[in-house]
């Protein structure tokens, strides 16, 4: 149960529809694709495990506004930074993680 991944640009977040099983969980003898098109430079795809996304923070729960600004904040920087700047809003609370915290992004 993992969310699913984005396309976050400048102004929007575009959730990406899961459109087959993950791989090795079924057989299956075709998959389907889709092609979305991508701003270099402007676009970053971002997919995390819910590890990350249910962070307590402020005795709220984290929500996906807050990866999207955070994100979108960071356009201009690498990916690592990026991703550095996720984790330490995620640990911000001090206390540990009850579950994984995964996360991928790709500029």
């Amino acid at each position: 149960g993992h969310p699913h991944a984005f396309r976050v640009g400048r102004t929007t977040a575009d959730r990406l529809e899961a459109l087959n099983p993950p791989l090795g969980l079924a057989e299956f003898g075709q998959y389907e694709e889709r092609e979305l098109a991508w701003s270099a430079g402007q676009d970053t795809l971002l997919m995390f495990t819910d590890g990350l996304s249910e962070t307590m923070r402020a005795d709220e729960l984290w929500s996906d506004d807050l990866f999207f600004e955070t994100v979108r904040g960071a356009a201009d920087l690498p990916a690592r930074d990026l991703i550095d700047r996720l984790f330490a809003i995620a640990s911000s609370s001090g206390a540990p993680s009850a579950d994984d915290r995964t996360a991928l992004v790709l500029k």
